[in-house]
């Protein structure tokens, strides 16, 4: 009978121990650990600019949104998109050519401009939420991979740069992307394998027009541009 209580007690104490911690923990407020909760934390929580990946996605990485923290988090409140971005493709034997601007906190306008002297250029506009209203794709995500340092290093450069393949000489186009004070960047295709004199398609620059595309693609979504 000794031998069975002896057994006993150790029992008996983790059971007053456990008490005297459930009581603690309901008197602060504070719940006690669930030891079946899921350690990993949220997927997604992106730091300054984002948790992984090549722009900074967190979670699954389908969105190539460069971060989804708080804009007051990442860069004190402000906007990351320091100046107005008009971007589009040119070139090629094409009857129009469109391009549009990006102008912070909350500017957003498509241009038509056709090469027929008979046809007016076309425009619409459409008011954003703002730099800091977050969304998949927006002028802050925009403005994060603008500021990506290969991409201030070409911006930086006196006249906009070609980087892979310019296909204009054979009826393709370039992406160009400028401020209005004429600096920026014109990117063509791929550089092809032991390319001779080709400039290389940096990570940043990639980012850039890829976010550029598909913020350019839900605004002329938009009512205000659907039937331009």
């Amino acid at each position: 009978m000794m031998q069975m209580a002896h057994k006993e007690y150790p029992s008996f104490f983790a059971t007053v121990v456990l008490s005297v911690l459930a009581l603690t923990a309901c008197s602060s407020g504070t719940p006690l650990a669930n030891p079946d909760a899921d350690l990993g934390g949220s997927a997604g929580s992106g730091g300054a600019v984002g948790s992984g990946g090549a722009v900074g996605s967190g979670g699954a990485g389908t969105d190539p949104s460069p971060g989804d923290g708080s804009a007051e988090e990442t860069v004190g409140g402000g906007c990351p998109l320091t100046a107005s971005l008009t971007f589009g493709s040119t070139g090629g034997l094409v009857a129009f050519e469109d391009a549009s601007t990006v102008t912070p906190p909350d500017q957003y306008q498509h241009t038509r401009s056709y090469h027929s002297p008979t046809e007016e250029t076309r425009s619409c506009s459409v008011p954003l939420s703002g730099c800091l209203g977050m969304n998949s794709i927006g002028i802050f995500d925009i403005g994060l991979a603008y500021q990506k340092s290969d991409v201030q290093s070409a911006f930086a450069e006196p006249v906009p740069l070609l980087f892979g393949v310019d296909q204009r000489p054979v009826d393709g186009t370039v992406y160009s992307v400028r401020r209005p004070d004429g600096h920026g960047i014109l990117v063509g295709a791929d550089c092809a394998g032991g390319a001779v004199g080709c400039r290389p398609i940096t990570d940043g620059i990639k980012t850039l027009v890829e976010l550029l595309k598909i913020f350019d693609e839900k605004m002329l979504a938009r009512p205000a541009c659907s039937g331009l």
